[in-house]
């Protein structure tokens, strides 16, 4: 079946300026919202940067970057993080490694669009099955079960909804537009990431976990590229739970063909 994330929002009513409450498609989400000019800038609007999300798939046709993703293990109170390669081909091409910190083995996730490979290297075991047919495509890519404006849900790209990784909604913010759609934040400014351009976004947050966050959108692709969230901790301090941030991305880069076929051979 088709490997998709359901998310209930439940964060407030949907904002007027488009996003359908019932879709049965993806692509009914994507062409509500007209795509605006790029590229962003510190005056860019909460409705530009989630109209450019929804269209971000359409910016590139291949994508390689280097990532590190770091979190908060509260068992050991130590920041733990990990390195990840990715190399995208439109459509459903994929090539993810994972490197952990501490040196520990690591593991690889192959797409060619058709099949899917995976290797585990702490187990030396491998994988395969096959890229599902419903999610080789946008035009027809659902959810499972037509949302509720009782239960509006996440949709999320769906390449991104097969992949193994943290980077996957990052490099297809389809899901993060959505999801933002529903809050408010804000424009702080325009700062360098990984080389290029990014407009820096704020939310204020509230509760316990979720104290403040922030992210980094690319002005021209609008890939995500850095995310921070914090979280309230004694006497007030607001320390770092978790971090995805690119270290180098590059854009319509040809992709060597046996980067993204069965790795045995």
């Amino acid at each position: 079946g088709i490997a998709v994330t359901l998310v209930l929002l439940v964060l407030g009513p949907l904002r007027t300026f488009a996003i359908p409450p019932k879709v049965n498609a993806l692509s009914q989400i994507i062409d509500s919202v007209p795509a605006p000019t790029t590229p962003l800038n510190g005056s860019a609007t909460q409705e530009q940067v989630i109209g450019l999300m929804l269209h971000s798939h359409t910016t590139w046709q291949t994508l390689q970057g280097e990532a590190t993703i770091s979190w908060f293990n509260s068992s050991t109170g130590d920041f733990v993080s990990t390195s990840q390669t990715i190399e995208l081909q439109q459509f459903g091409k994929v090539r993810v490694e994972n490197r952990p910190a501490d040196g520990a083995p690591g593991s690889l996730w192959v797409s060619d669009g058709v099949n899917i490979w995976s290797v585990d290297y702490a187990t030396d075991t491998t994988g395969w099955r096959q890229f599902p047919a419903e999610a080789r495509s946008l035009q027809t890519y659902g959810p499972p079960a037509i949302p509720t404006e009782q239960e509006p849900v996440v949709i999320f790209h769906p390449v991104a909804s097969q992949m193994p990784t943290m980077l996957a909604d990052y490099v297809y913010p389809l899901g993060f537009a959505q999801g933002w759609h529903q809050q408010t934040f804000t424009i702080v400014g325009v700062e360098p990431i990984a080389g290029r351009q990014a407009v820096k976004v704020q939310f204020a947050g509230g509760g316990i976990l979720a104290a403040k966050k922030f992210y980094w959108v690319d002005a021209i692709t609008v890939v995500v590229l850095n995310g921070q969230e914090y979280a309230v901790g004694q006497g007030g301090i607001k320390p770092l739970m978790t971090e995805v941030s690119f270290n180098t991305i590059t854009y319509d880069v040809p992709v060597p063909a046996d980067r993204v076929a069965d790795p045995d051979k």
